[in-house]
């Protein structure tokens, strides 16, 4: 294709992150560090899989999460969401066991470009630096890793900026919006028999499919249905009250809370002149949210969220509690999640004499400062870390798209 005369390589089509970031230069990487053909390299890995797998053990991340990372034993069987988890859910995990800061930062460049890329959208200047950063990844890893390992997937990160000022962010057009339409489409034919034939009569069905039920004619009894059917990730066959535009399960007695004096329920009832009814978790929107008492030690957190603290302003924080008044009023209690030293909560690397930091990677501890917020403006789920000192690492996608 290079040889065409008016084929070029960084606009004559858009750089897919499903097979050239995920699956494709970031495999690369880990597969360097941590295959055991490569085990007596400097920069190998491959005897520290265990530690690694301990430390990406403590990372929990969202119910609404598709595919969860597994072992790094498992890293050659792993699919593209699954690469695609552990570059933005893994980063502190990983550079917690590299020793050598070269290798340190190249893991920085990588995340910060990326997260800039896939931003809710892109700017000129944040364009320019995603060039500039993903110009000194593929430089210091032929540094790193040799000049035998530079692959196209690496080189193909250095025209990455133009897919971002011809089209947008790159979650726009990923692939992963198309990852299992396939199967879907070939699970409904039948037989042997003018197979082709079938399949594109069902492809023009399912297009079809997909414009009408989003349109406003569609009928909203028939869309809940379909949605109900079609949510494969949690059965909500348990939530069956809906009350303030939430979907709430059976209620909890708030003796599971704290209930001392400066207890989470004490603290939470203070705040009504009524007694409140409380729960475990609820559905707003089809998004699922708990509380930190019902996902304590688990893989799966549904607790760590992003809110509106006012129209222009986000915070992060943990969701405590969930309630009811009596007036059939549903509020979230959050405990606001701030910084361990002014300044200190996002990571930072210098490249060249330039200092950067990383984005969507927040080191934050608990507040003792609580909001009490209707579930309508909770923005997203993060994943955390919970650590010793009283510390949380938030680490979010850098999306609404992807983060859904």
């Amino acid at each position: 294709l290079t040889k065409l005369k008016y084929f070029h390589y960084g606009t004559s089509f858009l750089t897919d992150s499903l097979h050239t970031i995920y699956a494709g230069a970031f495999k690369q990487l880990l597969h360097l560090l941590f295959d055991s053909q490569y085990k007596n390299e400097s920069w190998s890995l491959f005897k520290k899989i265990a530690q690694v797998d301990e430390s990406l053990s403590l990372v929990q991340t969202p119910s609404t999460t598709q595919r969860r990372f597994r072992s790094l034993k498992f890293i050659s069987k792993y699919k593209a969401s699954e690469y695609r988890c552990l570059f933005h859910f893994g980063l502190t995990s990983l550079v917690r066991h590299i020793n050598n800061n070269e290798l340190k930062n190249l893991f920085f460049l990588f995340v910060t470009a990326i997260n800039l890329a896939s931003s809710n959208h892109v700017t000129n200047e944040a364009i320019d630096m995603v060039k500039k950063l993903l110009y000194y990844f593929v430089q210091n890893f032929e540094e790193i890793f040799g000049l035998r390992h530079m692959s196209s997937n690496i080189h193909s990160l250095l025209h990455v900026h133009q897919s971002l000022t011809v089209m947008g962010p790159l979650w726009f057009y990923s692939t992963f919006s198309f990852e299992g339409i396939d199967k879907d489409l070939v699970s409904t034919v039948h037989g042997t028999i003018e197979f082709s034939k079938q399949l594109i009569r069902q492809h023009i069905l399912y297009r079809d499919a997909l414009i009408f039920h989003n349109h406003d004619s569609y009928p909203l009894a028939l869309f809940t249905l379909n949605e109900r059917l079609l949510d494969r990730k949690q059965s909500n066959i348990q939530y069956k009250n809906y009350i303030d535009s939430c979907f709430l399960p059976n209620p909890v007695s708030k003796n599971l809370y704290d209930i001392s004096e400066n207890g989470t329920a004490a603290r939470v009832q203070s705040l009504f002149n009524d007694d409140l009814t409380f729960y475990h978790s609820l559905i707003i929107s089809g998004v699922l949210i708990k509380t930190t008492v019902a996902t304590y030690g688990k893989l799966v957190a549904d607790s760590c969220v992003s809110f509106n603290f006012s129209e222009d302003q986000l915070r992060y924080g943990l969701v405590r509690a969930i309630v009811q008044s009596q007036k059939n009023t549903v509020r979230v209690f959050i405990e606001e999640l701030i910084e361990i030293k002014p300044g200190t909560s996002k990571i930072s690397f210098n490249i060249s004499n330039d200092r950067y930091q990383v984005p969507n990677i927040l080191r934050l501890k608990p507040s003792r400062i609580f909001h009490l917020k209707h579930p309508k403006f909770i923005v997203k789920k993060n994943a955390c870390i919970c650590e010793a000192g009283n510390r949380v690492t938030v680490l979010e996608f850098p999306n609404l798209k992807d983060s859904s």
